[in-house]
């Protein structure tokens, strides 16, 4: 299997893996806080699940456009999520777990990198 054809189910891999978190988010708002790296309670849960609301929109958005072979529309939308993870590592890095930022600002990369890659490849 070639590289190109690797990286091609990368895309629907992060789409499901934003589904999973989402729907975690949603259902199970204390503990999916937790993994985030901010654990929150009580009033601030509904926060959490309207996250989780936004994960599964963003994953549904790049699974649509991996079905239509979107790709270099997939790329910009790509670039564009990175902002919604360094917004998580921010927030992460100021309120919550040090450590859990690392996975935020990994996010940022992985999606700034593939993005590039999409859209240098069409």
């Amino acid at each position: 299997m070639e590289l190109t054809q690797v990286l091609s189910w990368i895309l629907p891999a992060i789409g499901l893996g934003a589904v999973v978190i989402g729907t975690a988010a949603v259902i199970m708002p204390a503990k999916a806080s937790k993994s985030f790296g901010i654990e929150v309670h009580g009033e601030a849960l509904p926060y959490v699940q309207a996250t989780g609301a936004r994960d599964i929109f963003l994953g549904i958005t790049l699974l649509i456009l991996f079905w239509r072979h979107e790709v270099l529309t997939a790329g910009y939308v790509c670039l564009a999520i990175a902002i919604v993870s360094i917004v998580d590592a921010f927030v992460t890095w100021k309120n919550g777990s040090k450590p859990h930022t690392l996975v935020h600002i990994g996010g940022t990369i992985l999606v700034l990198a593939y993005g590039a890659w999409l859209i240098a490849a069409n």
